[in-house]
C-alpha cells in the first residue's frame, strides 16, 4: 500500500519533476561555483563574528581554527535532531580545551546567537516590506515591526550593559552557567569530570567584563547580518546557475521564512527543510518545477557539501588538539621534575 501511495504521489507530480529535471540539465558550473564561494563566505563571516567577540575579551585564536570550528559545529547541528544544543555543546568543549574561560565561551555563544536571531528578524521585516506585505503600511504591520526591532535592540543593549560591569557580568555569567550546565547534562556534551583542585566548571574562572563599545557592537551586528546575506546570495546564485530569473523582490522574505522553519527542532530535518523552502519559493511566484530544482541545488551547496567539510574540519581540530597536548606534556613533566 505504501508503494502504491508513493507511486500515485510521484505520478501526480510527474510534470513538475520533469520540469525540475530540465532546469537542472541547463545548470551553469560558473554560477554554482559562485554559490559555493558565497556559502564559504557565510561560514567565514560566522567565524569572524566569534573572533570579533573573543578579541574584545583579549582572547586571540587563529581565524583558521574558528572557521574549522564553525564548519564542524554546523555539521553537528545538521545531523542531530536538536542540532543547536549539540552544536553549542561541541563549540563550548572545543574552545574550553583551547584554554578559553568557560564563562567567556558561554557569553560568546549567547551574544552570537542573539545577534544572529536579531539580524535575521530585521532582514525578515525588510524582506516582507520589499515583497509587498505592507509592514509599514498598516497598523498591525507597524506594531509588529516596532515590537520586533525593540525586542532585538533591547536584548542587544541588555547584553552590552551586563558585559561592562564586573558584578553585572558575573551575575549574568552565573545564570548562563546554570542554563548551560543543565544543557550539558541533558545532552551529555560536557567535560568528563576529573577529581582534584584543577576541575573547571562554568561557575568558576569567570572572565573579566567585556567592553566592546558602540562601534564594535555595530561591527558585530554587521558581521551577523552579513553571514545571513551571503547565504541568501548563494540562494540567488542558484537561480542564475539554472538559467532562471531571480525573484529578488520576494526572495529575502522566502529565505528568512525558510530559516525560521529550519530553526525549529525536528521541523528542520532533512526533507522538511527542502519542502518548506520549495513552498516558500512557490509562494513568491516561482513555478513548482524550477522551485524544486533551485532547492535541490541550493541544498547541495549549503547542506550536503558542508557535511563532509564539517567532518574534515572536526578531524583537523582533533589533530590540532592532540598535537598541542603532545607538546605540552614534556614541558609539564620537566616542570614537575624541576620542582
Amino acid at each position: 500500500m505504501i508503494l502504491v501511495a508513493a507511486g500515485s504521489a510521484v505520478g501526480s507530480q510527474w510534470q513538475t519533476l520533469v520540469a525540475a529535471g530540465r532546469s537542472i540539465g541547463r545548470i551553469s558550473l560558473v554560477w554554482v561555483t559562485l554559490a559555493v564561494l558565497a556559502e564559504v563566505a557565510s561560514f567565514v563571516l560566522a567565524a569572524e563574528l566569534q573572533h570579533h567577540l573573543l578579541s574584545a575579551a583579549r582572547v586571540r585564536l587563529a581565524r583558521s581554527s574558528l572557521v574549522a570550528l564553525t564548519y564542524a559545529s554546523s555539521a553537528v547541528s545538521d545531523v542531530m535532531p536538536v542540532g543547536a544544543a549539540f552544536s553549542n555543546g561541541y563549540t563550548y568543549r572545543r574552545l574550553v580545551r583551547r584554554d578559553v574561560r568557560p564563562g567567556l565561551v558561554a557569553w560568546m555563544l549567547v551574544v552570537s546567537a542573539t545577534l544572529s536571531v536579531s539580524t535575521l528578524a530585521f532582514l525578515g521585516l525588510i524582506g516582507a516590506q520589499i515583497h509587498g506585505l505592507g509592514v509599514l503600511c498598516s497598523t498591525l504591520g507597524i506594531s509588529t515591526g516596532t515590537i520586533t526591532i525593540a525586542a532585538a535592540g533591547g536584548t542587544i543593549a541588555a547584553l552590552a550593559w551586563a558585559s561592562r560591569d564586573q558584578s553585572r557580568f558575573d551575575n549574568a555569567i552565573r545564570r548562563l552557567g546554570r542554563v548551560t550546565e543543565q544543557a550539558r547534562r541533558i545532552t551529555h556534551l560536557g567535560y568528563r569530570r576529573n577529581s582534584g583542585p584543577g576541575e573547571e566548571t562554568l561557575l568558576a574562572n569567570l572572565s573579566d567584563p567585556v567592553v566592546l563599545g558602540p562601534r564594535r557592537w555595530l561591527q558585530a551586528c554587521v558581521l551577523a547580518a552579513a553571514n545571513w546575506i551571503t547565504d541568501w546570495i548563494a540562494l540567488g546564485a542558484t537561480f542564475l546557475a539554472l538559467g532562471l530569473h531571480v525573484p529578488w523582490s520576494g526572495l529575502l522574505w522566502a529565505y528568512v521564512a525558510t530559516q525560521v522553519v529550519g530553526s525549529v527542532p525536528v521541523l528542520g530535518c532533512v526533507g522538511f527543510a527542502e519542502g518548506s523552502m520549495a513552498v516558500a519559493l512557490v509562494s513568491i511566484g516561482v513555478q513548482a518545477g524550477p522551485a524544486i530544482a533551485v532547492v535541490l541545488i541550493y541544498r547541495l551547496v549549503a547542506f550536503w557539501i558542508t557535511l563532509p567539510a564539517g567532518w574534515l574540519a572536526s578531524r583537523y581540530l582533533a589533530r590540532a588538539e592532540r598535537s598541542t597536548a603532545s607538546r605540552q606534556a614534556p614541558s609539564q613533566e620537566s616542570a614537575v621534575l624541576a620542582a
